[in-house]
């Protein structure tokens, strides 16, 4: 009798190529977001675009279950972490006018570093001195990338960290709401939420794109659905200690990205502030993990 069951290896190796596929797929998204501010569409389009093409995929994939999707356990919550999502998306449009997409993606990479500051205060998790002090050295790293005190600093530089301060409160929801929802219902709802929104306000910020502007428009949207969709069922397929860590190829692909689109070459203190931030993440993750086997196993 053949056996259809998946294997363990096999299962973690189906996740990490959907996750490695998913940063690219982020990554692909940042390019054509910034191909977009470089032709002087605005930010409002820009974001428009991110959300009604992401949830024109959404709806064509599911059509018949998204009624069913969009029934949530606590919708106050999921239209809460959808407005957060919405303000991290504006503030990477912006930030991409300003900044290299290597340095927006390494000093968002706080975002799970944060995350891990703040539960314990929201979520009453424990959190061990090790990944205390791997915290303290990833903002140091991203000091390195800032450099303040050395030159000018500009503003923009910032707006990373408050992305990350958003994606960061974005995972604390779906830890909130994570045993009450399925993954695609928190999907739709920022799909959902994010076009009404850009719906909104986008009449009053238009400029009429030609052929290769609604090409990018297209493609921005498609590739945020695509990077969202691989990464849900990347979690879905391997448990997110074993391929977490596989997040940070996003940085290796908006290295390679940025200097092939755009010719960026990040410079020596943006690597070694990336790298640094980089190493603590993927410490606190295999820390934390095996403190969680000796925890059950204890």
């Amino acid at each position: 009798m053949k056996n259809n069951a998946v294997r363990p290896d096999d299962a973690r190796l189906r996740g990490i190529v959907l996750l490695t596929l998913s940063m690219l797929f982020m990554v692909l998204m940042a390019a054509t977001a910034r191909e977009l501010r470089v032709e002087n569409y605005s930010t409002v389009q820009v974001v428009w675009a991110r959300y009604a093409f992401h949830m024109a995929l959404v709806v064509l994939l599911i059509p018949r279950q998204l009624p069913t999707i969009l029934r949530s356990q606590n919708h106050g919550l999921q239209v809460v972490r959808s407005l957060i999502n919405l303000v991290g998306a504006v503030l990477f449009v912006v930030a991409l006018r300003y900044i290299t997409i290597a340095e927006l993606v390494a000093i968002t990479f706080l975002s799970p570093i944060m995350i891990t500051a703040f539960s314990a205060p929201l979520l009453g998790e424990r959190v061990s001195w090790q990944s205390w002090v791997a915290t303290g050295f990833a903002f140091l790293g991203m000091l390195v990338i800032v450099r303040p005190g050395f030159g000018t600093v500009h503003w923009a530089t910032f707006l990373p960290l408050l992305l990350a301060f958003c994606y960061a409160s974005n995972q604390l929801i779906i830890r909130m709401v994570g045993h009450l929802d399925p993954p695609m219902t928190s999907l739709a709802y920022v799909g959902v939420i994010g076009t009404l929104a850009s719906c909104v306000v986008v009449p009053f910020d238009w400029l009429a794109p030609d052929l290769v502007g609604w090409a990018l428009f297209v493609g921005t949207g498609v590739l945020a659905g695509l990077a969202h969709l691989c990464m849900i069922h990347a979690y879905e397929r391997a448990a997110v200690p074993a391929i977490a860590p596989f997040v940070y190829t996003e940085l290796l692909w908006a290295i390679l990205i940025g200097y092939l689109a755009f010719g960026d070459v990040p410079d020596y203190w943006s690597l070694l502030g990336a790298g640094i931030i980089a190493a603590c993440g993927v410490f606190i993750l295999q820390h934390e993990r095996r403190r969680r086997i000796l925890a059950s196993s204890a």
